[in-house]
Order: structure tokens, then sequence, then C-alpha cells
């Protein structure tokens, strides 16, 4: 569940969890700290700090979980500073977006409206198909 302009809250992840939804986007500056699995020390974060590449688990105050993901930075650039423009341009962003010495598994997504692929960027859909499909692929990122 992408909630609008990832407006969030505690009773709005506890609704989410009630009602089966296991995964919800949030914007990087909404996480204030983190800590690994099965460890007690919370460590403070700014949005620069944290890794989008991978996905966090919130645990609510009722112990119901979800999975939340923080979309890339190439969100802002696909909205407001023309990475639609070029498909060529858009692909290379995404791959830059992973890790290259890590064999960590790393999601890289976006979280974009639809608005941005025809309405506010005319043709902005095309730049889905405008490089080779095959590209992420060639380059061993695909799993």
């Amino acid at each position: 569940m992408w909630l609008p302009e990832t407006a969030v809250d505690t009773s709005t992840l506890e609704v989410l969890a009630t009602h089966d939804i296991a995964f919800t986007i949030l914007a990087p500056h909404q996480a204030r700290r983190v800590r690994p699995v099965g460890q007690t020390a919370w460590t403070s974060v700014t949005a620069e700090q944290l890794d989008t590449s991978q996905p966090y688990l919130c645990c609510l105050p009722s112990g119901n979980k979800l999975c939340c993901s923080l979309p890339c930075d190439s969100c802002r650039e696909v909205a407001f500073e023309g990475l639609l423009n070029s498909g060529d341009r858009f692909v290379e962003r995404l791959i830059a977006a992973f890790a290259p010495d890590t064999h960590v598994p790393q999601l890289v997504h976006l979280a974009t409206d639809g608005e941005s692929y025809g309405h506010h960027h005319r043709f902005g859909e095309m730049a889905l198909g405008d490089s080779p499909s095959n590209e992420i692929e060639q380059r061993g990122l695909a799993q």
C-alpha cells in the first residue's frame, strides 16, 4: 500500500496491518531510527543515511508488523528533473542505484505517481520502453 503523499502515523500503520497489508512505501525522511533485527540498540538516522536498497521491518505497538520499503532518489528525478526524457538515461540511473561491490540482495525501486508517465511529462511512459529491455539482465543485476 502506498499511502497518499506517504502520509503516515502509527494508527494508520496499525489499520494497514489489521487488514493484512504486509508492505508499504515510506519516504526516507519518515524514518527516525533503525536497529538490526534481533538487537535492542537503536541508531538515529537521517534520510541520507538510510540504505534504500534494503527493506525495513516496522514493529507496531500491537505486535503487528509491516515491511516498509524506501524508494531510491530517482523518484525525484522522474517527477521533477526530466529523467523520463531519455530511456537510456533512465536505465543508467536505476542501474547506478545498485551498490556494485556487495553480494547482499538489493531492492531498487521507484515510487512515482502515474501522472509522471504522460500527464506531467508528455510521452514520459515511452522512457520505460525506450531502452533495450535486457539491459539490466545483461549487466547481471536481474535475479
